[in-house]
């Protein structure tokens, strides 16, 4: 594993991690125009099962893989200044996120890239698909 690699943290462990302090570790980035920064939700593996099998190299890659599908699910982080300021274009919708949402949007519609060695995207304000309570809640389409 190269230098780069070992900053890169990999996941979030949902069940203890602190909204405040996720937001503070983007101290010293604000994001410009009209673009939201969000910490892309990265699912923690476990090496083992529930009942301590050991998983092997290859169910453990397995995982990591299907879990790439939640790489469209992120913490809202940061608002630019500008963001939801026309009135008139959500005066219907209103904003469509805040800061400490979880939002869903697709993987093309941002510039993804490590800030601190965190993965990050920034999204255009307009291109949020969606809020969920818990980024756990999306998973894979499984194919019969």
């Amino acid at each position: 594993m190269n230098n780069y690699a070992s900053l890169i943290e990999e996941g979030i462990d949902f069940e203890t991690y602190n909204l405040q302090e996720e937001i503070e570790k983007y101290d010293g980035y604000d994001p410009c125009g009209y673009q939201l920064l969000c910490r892309i939700y990265k699912p923690i593996i476990e090496e083992k099962t529930k009942g301590g099998i050991i998983l092997t190299d290859t169910e453990i890659s397995k995982k990591a893989q299907d879990a790439q599908i939640t790489n469209f699910v992120g913490l809202v982080v940061k608002i630019a200044k500008a963001v939801y300021e026309d009135k008139e274009r959500y005066s219907l919708t209103g904003k469509y996120c805040k800061v400490g949402d979880w939002v869903i949007f697709k993987r093309t519609y941002g510039d993804t890239f490590c800030y601190k060695g965190l993965p990050t995207i920034t999204i255009d304000e307009d291109r949020i698909l969606g809020v969920v309570e818990d980024p756990r809640s999306i998973s894979k389409i499984l194919n019969n």
